[in-house]
Parts: C-alpha cells; structure tokens; sequence
C-alpha cells in the first residue's frame, strides 16, 4: 500500500521511520573503517588532517612546512601522527600511495611499488600500487638471484609444511619467518627468479 493512502500523521510517522532507518544504515566507508587495522586508520587519519606528500617530501597541514622524517626499521621513511592517545608510524610512501589510489591501496593482493627498487625516493613518479609479483620485479634481477642463492629458510620444507597445514600463522610460527611477504615470496615467487636462462630450484 502507498504512504499516500495513509493519513497525514501516518505518512509522518512513516517517514520519519524511514529517515530514522536510513540514518541507522553504516555506509560503505563506515563498514570498511570498522573491519580496518589501526594502522591503516592511522593512514587515513593523516590524510583526513591534510598531510600531503609533495616533490617526495610531507607537508604538514598546519604550518605548510616539511616534517622531519625518520627510517624505520623496514628502511623507509616515515612521520608520526596521534590518534586515539597513541602515535603511529606513517610511512612516506604508502601516504603518496593513498593520496594517489586511494582505497585501492587497501585491496587483497595490493602493495605500493617503488620502481627504482628505493625505498626512501618518494616522488610521485617512483611510486605505484601492483601485485606481490610486480613488488618483486621492482628489484634488480640480481638482487632477487642473490636473494634466492643466500636464501634463510629450506624453502622446500616451508612449502610441504604449509601445504599439509594451510596456515600461514602455524608456519611462519614453525620457522621463524616474520613477514607474510616473505612467506608469500617462498610458496609462490622463488620458482620464477631465473639465472642464466634456468629456474632456480627454489
């Protein structure tokens, strides 16, 4: 039935039902804030304040004036911001990245690129989002053979103990492997870094 056949203060109380209902719905960014690490909230929030990443340096947004930045201990360059009485590390390059992408920075499979394989050169032409695999070709090809030939990790062991446990969390736990990026490199990049025109048995 229509709400024009109710009377007037029917149609009111609908209506007003409607708004409430409507004001009650989370919107899409609200359902993804809420499912969003701290860090990445953190990100946003520097954003929100108007930090902005200009000729690869962070212009702070009350004085208009460059920050000091610090290395972290991953080697890229960073600031802090304070959020909810805590302060965050805000990497230089994953706030250009958000500045240029936006929400597509936060997608499964997404990490920020430096094409020239350097972490602390942040101007906007050095900086893209791609797949793990795109991350790992940024690297020079001798890099990734040498990374490969002085490898940590039996990756072969890696590889069966994962493939019996589907656990990223237990493997990483069993041998010592800190980083998700690494444990990916093992399971699925290693096999494609070639030297001499053969793949390495990885």
């Amino acid at each position: 039935m229509a709400v024009a056949e109710f009377g007037i203060g029917a149609r009111f109380k609908i209506l007003n039902l409607e708004v409430q209902l409507l004001s009650a719905t989370p919107t899409l960014k609200e359902v993804i804030m809420k499912n969003m690490s701290q860090q990445k909230k953190a990100l946003i929030a520097a954003f929100d304040k108007g930090y902005r990443v200009v000729n690869g340096e962070v212009i702070s947004p009350f004085n208009k004036k460059s920050l000091s930045l610090y290395k972290t201990t991953a080697g890229y360059l960073a600031f802090c911001i304070n959020m909810n009485r805590r302060r965050y590390n805000i990497p230089v390059h994953r706030l250009l990245a958000y500045q240029k992408y936006r929400d597509e920075i936060f997608e499964e499979g997404i990490e920020v690129r430096h094409f020239d394989n350097n972490k602390i050169n942040n101007l906007d032409d050095n900086i893209a989002i791609g797949t793990h695999q795109e991350n790992m070709m940024d690297i020079p090809k001798q890099k990734r053979i040498d990374n490969a030939s002085n490898r940590k990790y039996d990756y072969e062991a890696v590889r069966s103990y994962y493939q019996e446990t589907k656990s990223y969390k237990d493997t990483m736990k069993l041998f010592g492997i800190t980083s998700k990026g690494t444990l990916n490199y093992i399971l699925h990049e290693c096999s494609r870094v070639f030297q001499s025109g053969r793949k390495l048995d990885c």
